[in-house]
């Protein structure tokens, strides 16, 4: 139940954070990381049930501490340590969102200061930019399509170039295959992801870092080292070759549901095979979830047995569910 209170309160602090930025309560100046300091104070909260003053009245004669007995609490009695905790996450959840609201005050150096209206998006007579960085994520191939994560990293507007930062993203063909981490230059149009009726596309990209759509004109590979993370690299090379396998292998749509049960890609599964997991209750079989995560932890405590003995085997375990967890895309 612990948990429960505690994420709870952390999705309250969430709201509270968006109710005090839409009445201009928090404005720019709010400091992003000073989310982090609750964080830090949270796993010293069970110290507090510790303090003498702080644990209430205790019963002595039954539970004598001098014979090494610890007093218990009355069970009306909450526990200080939990009212601490749920007070952290609150401020947990207020100061996250004030620190990185849906709708932030873009500076220069951001890339979604450039962004033009979402209604633009398709006019032809908008102005377009050069963006230079690298693929930030794995490319997904869905029909004929292939969905492309961008960080940027410079801007040029009429032969002016700025230095930005901040991700992208955009949908091109699939016939020129890209890779994490690929340096590229992109020619096109920058616009604010739109909000619809009962979705908001925006806050949905907003959530995974994401702010501006990009509809690209021309894509150019730089002949540059490959940049991003060395463990990206490796694992998204590995999931690469995984897809590969499956779909030399398996005829579809046996496939596209092998990569999204084993490697998190969803995008080759029709969409009439997954209404149908839909209409019967069994999309769950589709996602990465629990009993993958069991079988791979299971596959990795029997070799670890077996190479570094019982008490030790849990850590490569670990590592390895994380390197999982890495590799199918880390979603939630």
């Amino acid at each position: 139940m612990t948990l429960l209170y505690l994420a709870i309160a952390y999705m309250i602090g969430i709201a509270l954070g968006g109710a005090a930025s839409n009445a201009e309560l928090i404005d720019c100046t709010f400091p992003a990381w000073l989310w982090l300091l609750p964080l830090l104070l949270l796993p010293f909260c069970p110290l507090l049930n510790r303090v003498p003053v702080l644990a209430g009245p205790t019963l002595l004669m039954r539970w004598p501490p001098s014979a090494g007995f610890t007093p218990p609490r009355p069970s009306s009695q909450p526990s200080p340590a939990l009212l601490a905790a749920v007070a952290l996450c609150l401020l947990l959840g207020i100061f996250r969102y004030a620190g990185r609201p849906y709708s932030p005050c873009w500076q220069p150096s951001d890339l979604a200061y450039y962004n033009l209206p979402a209604e633009r998006a398709f006019d032809s007579d908008a102005p377009q930019v050069t963006i230079s960085g690298y693929v930030a994520d794995y490319p997904l191939i869905k029909d004929t399509k292939q969905q492309i994560g961008i960080a940027a990293q410079s801007i040029v507007i009429e032969d002016v170039r700025y230095a930005v930062q901040g991700q992208m993203r955009l949908k091109t063909g699939s016939h020129t295959r890209y890779q994490y981490g690929q340096p590229l230059r992109l020619r096109g149009r920058l616009v604010t992801p739109p909000d619809f009726e009962d979705f908001s596309y925006r806050k949905f990209l907003a959530r995974k870092g994401i702010d501006s759509l990009f509809y690209a004109s021309a894509i150019t590979p730089l002949n540059e080292p490959n940049q991003g993370k060395w463990l990206y690299r490796m694992l998204y090379l590995i999931r690469a070759r995984g897809e590969a396998l499956l779909n030399r292998l398996l005829p579809e749509p046996y496939a596209a549901l092998a990569n999204g049960m084993m490697l998190g890609i969803e995008a080759g599964i029709p969409d009439t095979l997954y209404e149908k997991f839909n209409l019967t209750g069994t999309s769950h079989v589709i996602v990465i979830s629990g009993s993958n995560v069991s079988l791979i932890a299971g596959v990795l405590l029997a070799f670890g047995v077996r190479l570094f003995g019982k008490r030790r085997a849990v850590y490569p375990a670990l590592f390895g569910i994380g390197a999982y967890a890495l590799l199918v895309g880390g979603d939630a």
